[in-house]
């Protein structure tokens, strides 16, 4: 039987879709973490969740099955980067047209394995996502075949990645799919978008909400928009925070370079920082890539601070009144608070 989370006192917010609960891994409750919560990265491993991100190509997978020296050098550059108290890894596969063989995702799940303790479904986002639509045909193939392998070993829990160029039409296959094969937590790869304002979202919720998963289920957002900084403009509205306000229990990083900013030279990314108060990304312009981790980190920290007084505001039932009290575009608090509305279902109990 598959490790699962076990999630327990759950609240739900009246305005919107966030949610407080308190998520537990295994009987003595050794790893607990409260929700809505914020991923660690970087030098922030005293955070309860520690995400790392590790991009995979075919050539690297081939490698590692032919030579022992390189396997183990792969396998090092990953324990390297799991260096938290509890360490969940995304593998993106790397490729456009490299279909993986089966001995090609047994080494993936080789790899992800050893320094992690949960197990997430790679990203197939690359591979699957075509000029005229998505191939989720492929997605679930090669999905399937990765948990034949990950479930042999099965004292870890199961994440699926759900990519979101999956159409809305096809998620209640995909979810299906997933629950069939005993996996009942997910995370959203969002690749450099927004749910704010999406059906997708709204999909998505109805349909977890129809099984019976509610305490065993986490939701997990990863690559979120962070906002554009125009060159005129000083800050911008820090969207990928507020998908608390969509039903995520936890707020992943972004990993992908998409939508990234530079400097006037091109040379170095432009930094930002988190404001509480505001809710906002202020941009700074820094000198060096370690000043832009620094602010990244210090963000981090921010994001996790003011998660504490969301889970307050979720039971006080004040969420609408916390945000109306932000700096956020009209047009942004209608879309999180008709998110709500627009579900078409309840979320009492939902995770």
């Amino acid at each position: 039987m598959t490790t699962r989370f076990q999630v327990s006192e759950i609240l739900n917010d009246d305005e919107t879709l966030s949610r407080k609960a308190v998520v537990k891994l295994g009987t003595s409750g050794q790893i607990k973490f409260e929700t809505p919560s914020k991923v660690g990265v970087g030098s922030l491993v005293q955070m309860p969740i520690y995400e790392a991100y590790k991009s995979v190509t075919p050539d690297t997978i081939k490698k590692c099955l032919e030579s022992e020296e390189n396997n183990r050098y792969q396998f090092g550059e990953i324990k390297k980067r799991c260096k938290g108290r509890f360490n969940i890894l995304t593998l993106e596969y790397d490729s456009k047209y490299d279909v993986p063989t089966d001995k090609m995702i047994a080494q993936l799940s080789d790899m992800q394995y050893d320094h992690t303790n949960a197990i997430t479904t790679p990203s197939w986002y690359r591979l699957i996502a075509k000029e005229d639509g998505t191939d989720a045909d492929l997605y679930l193939n090669l999905t399937g075949k990765y948990l034949d392998v990950a479930s042999t070993r099965n004292n870890k829990p199961i994440i699926g990645n759900i990519p979101n160029c999956i159409p809305a039409g096809k998620l209640e296959r995909v979810i299906k799919f997933y629950i069939d094969r005993d996996v009942t937590s997910f995370v959203v790869d969002y690749n450099s978008h927004t749910f704010l304002s999406s059906p997708w979202i709204r999909t998505f919720h109805r349909i977890i909400d129809s099984y019976d998963i509610e305490k065993e289920c986490i939701t997990y957002s990863i690559n979120a928009f962070q906002g554009i900084i125009q060159k005129n403009q000083e800050k911008t509205e820090a969207k990928d925070f507020l998908e608390f306000s969509v039903g995520f229990d936890i707020m992943g990083e972004k990993h992908t370079r998409k939508y990234s900013q530079t400097n006037e030279n091109g040379s170095v990314a432009i930094g930002r920082i988190f404001e509480r108060n505001t809710y906002n990304y202020r941009k700074k312009k820094c000198s060096s890539v370690q000043e832009v981790q620094a602010l990244k980190e210090r963000s981090i920290l921010e994001q996790n601070e003011e998660l504490k007084v969301v889970r307050t505001a979720i039971n006080e039932k004040s969420i609408k009144q916390l945000l109306m009290e932000k700096d956020l575009l009209e047009e942004t608090r209608n879309e999180i608070f008709r998110t709500k509305n627009d579900t078409g279902c309840s979320l009492d109990g939902f995770i």
